[in-house]
């Protein structure tokens, strides 16, 4: 055995034990990446917008239910009214019991210019049949939750027509915009608060391309093992 721990092979040894523990520790890090689970928080402080949603990206399963704070300028006429909608959004998932008459109203959504030019979608509140909410105009700071578009993969599809989707959001705003949407909190005048539909993720299964990276940094470490066998293999060979 002396003869597999003599000269340059301890070198040999101590990179490839170094090389292989990093993809190991790599693969649990992307293996825990692919299991999203986190608490959810009713009372968390209100985090920047910028934090929770970058331009030109998905709004990332995380920043869903996060409370959050913004400003930016009201897009004048662009109002979107979602008619047949509950104030409580919970009530539009599939699991729930159907929106009655008396419960169904308008959402008011309008859209937010930020300061980089891009516009979110914000639900303003749930109006009744018989009441008007004046038009959105100027400068504004606001907090809200933060939704995922409607048509999001999910367990529990939401029942309503149309949906707030991306490809809704897009026809009526006049620049970019961010993906998802947010539900405004605090509302006041005619509206009533909406109830956001999507809750906080405690648990939101497997995302396969982090599966895809984990066992491919397993697959590494094989390689690296197979290489430092090869190598201490030669190096005997060659001192005999």
């Amino acid at each position: 055995m002396r003869k597999y721990f003599q000269g340059k092979l301890l070198v040999t040894h101590a990179l490839a034990l170094l090389l292989i523990a990093a993809c190991l520790l790599l693969s649990h890090w992307q293996w825990s990446r692919a299991h999203y689970v986190r608490q959810a928080s009713a009372t968390a402080k209100a985090m920047d917008f910028e934090k929770l949603s970058k331009p030109r990206d998905y709004l990332p399963p995380s920043s869903v239910g996060q409370l959050t704070a913004l400003s930016g300028t009201w897009q004048e006429n662009s109002r979107i009214v979602l008619a047949s909608r509950p104030a409580d959004g919970r009530k539009l998932l599939g699991t729930s019991q159907p929106v009655g008459p008396k419960q169904s109203g308008s959402w008011v959504v309008d859209f937010l210019t930020l300061q980089d030019k891009t516009s979110v979608a914000v639900v303003r509140g749930w109006l009744s049949p018989q009441k008007r909410f004046p038009s959105a105009t100027g400068f504004a700071r606001l907090t809200g939750v933060v939704q995922p578009a409607e048509d999001a993969p999910s367990e529990d599809a939401l029942r309503a027509n149309p949906l707030i989707t991306t490809k809704l959001l897009l026809s009526k705003s006049r620049t970019n915009i961010r993906d998802g949407f947010i539900v405004e909190t605090g509302v006041s005048g005619t509206l009533k608060q909406v109830v956001p539909s999507r809750q906080s993720f405690t648990s939101n299964g497997l995302r396969t391309l982090n599966v895809f990276y984990t066992f491919n940094w397993i697959f590494f470490a094989f390689l690296l093992l197979l290489i430092w066998i090869r190598v201490v293999r030669e190096e005997v060979s060659s001192a005999h």
